[in-house]
């Protein structure tokens, strides 16, 4: 039997305003997402895509659903399709648990050693964790080696897309060595050094004055979808928006970024890998807005079918999506035709634990419980052998 001891009036308030801003609610389906369903793939295009799933992989597709929990992905596929059908993650053979721990630290998000970003996305770039908020760097600020340098060395593209700056933590981390994630003018300063081949997102305000020495050096610049449509080669960089990109017309989606992405990418023979996030799945989950946390995952869920497509035509190619942790605390407790019942219990990052999902070459290497710092390992197993 549990006993609670309120010491004051407050706590009582206090506890009240905590049961009654997490009661169940409802999302209605039906109106307003038809026009994902178009962007659904059909089984034959998974299938075609990990019909070399034992084999490594050349290219590697890495899409991060930032705050995507398992209820994240169960929510959007049943506002969209109902219990029998599945969005594109949901079909992809391969899927692993991961749990995402940091070593603690300051967090506006996190607490204890639940992650931030920064920490989570530094684990899966260099396979090593650090302190909250601090970007491919130890609690030492010692910078630690990431895949993209180790690729780049092996002769690799690399490629950065975000929903929200380019500077921002999860993209930042494959390329920038910082002690604190609000640097983003000393982050966008070492993008802007080559450290990728390819960036494209938000954060224009904090490249003023670089993005000309970028394009004098060779740098293809876009700000907007017709400029991003007409880059022909790399290295190029598209901002089209000062800091988050709003996820509506006229700025290209997630989906269109990383066509485009692939297709420079995919240019000649040199073997590539791309990282692309699905941003404010997170921002939506920390303000509990159900309706925008829906749309935001099915945006992302766009672009895990575009790598599908991808890499249904070949067969050197890994996809997987995952998240970098949870956010939110989201529990989906009932589906009926006209909606979902779910509960949010936090505005924070969670300690639960994520799933990713994986097709194509080298996905067989995906699977069972494994921590976030072992996605480092086995993709750079593929890439150094």
């Amino acid at each position: 039997m549990f006993r609670i001891v309120l010491r004051n009036g407050a706590a009582v308030v206090a506890l009240l305003a905590l049961f009654s801003c997490r009661t169940a609610q409802i999302l209605p389906t039906g109106a307003g997402w038809s026009d994902f369903e178009k962007g659904i793939v059909a089984d034959e295009v998974v299938k075609n895509a990990d019909s070399s799933s034992t084999s490594r992989p050349k290219n590697i597709i890495l899409l991060i659903g930032d705050g995507m929990g398992m209820d994240h992905v169960q929510f959007a596929s049943l506002i969209l399709n109902g219990p029998e059908n599945r969005i594109n993650m949901e079909k992809m053979p391969k899927t692993a648990l991961v749990q995402t721990w940091s070593k603690g630290g300051k967090s506006d998000y996190a607490g204890g050693w639940t992650t931030d970003s920064a920490a989570a996305a530094t684990a899966l770039a260099t396979g090593n964790k650090t302190a909250n908020g601090m970007l491919s760097m130890n609690p030492a600020k010692e910078s630690m080696q990431t895949l993209y340098e180790i690729a780049s060395e092996q002769g690799y593209k690399t490629g950065v897309v975000s929903t929200k700056s380019v500077t921002d933590a999860t993209p930042a981390a494959w390329y920038a060595h910082v002690p604190d994630r609000g640097m983003h003018r000393e982050i966008a300063s070492q993008l802007a050094e080559g450290r990728v081949d390819l960036a494209m997102g938000g954060g224009a305000r904090y490249f003023r004055g670089l993005l000309e020495q970028m394009a004098a050096d060779g740098f293809t610049v876009a700000s907007d979808r017709e400029g991003m449509q007409s880059i022909a080669a790399l290295p190029a960089i598209a901002l089209f928006g000062a800091d988050t990109l709003s996820e509506r017309a006229p700025e290209p989606l997630l989906d269109e970024m990383t066509a485009k992405s692939l297709e420079l990418l995919n240019a000649g023979d040199s073997p590539f890998i791309l990282m692309v996030e699905g941003a404010k799945i997170d921002s939506m989950s920390h303000d509990n807005i159900a309706r925008e946390v829906v749309r935001r995952t099915l945006i992302f869920d766009s672009a895990v079918g575009v790598a599908l497509e991808f890499a249904s035509q070949r067969d050197d190619t890994l996809v997987i999506a995952v998240a970098d942790h949870e956010t939110g605390g989201l529990m989906i407790h009932d589906y009926r035709k006209s909606g979902v019942t779910y509960r949010w219990t936090s505005g924070s990052h969670t300690t639960q634990r994520v799933i990713l999902y994986a097709c194509g070459a080298g996905s067989e290497a995906f699977t069972g419980l494994m921590d976030n710092t072992g996605i480092f390992y086995r993709l750079a197993d593929f890439i150094l052998h």
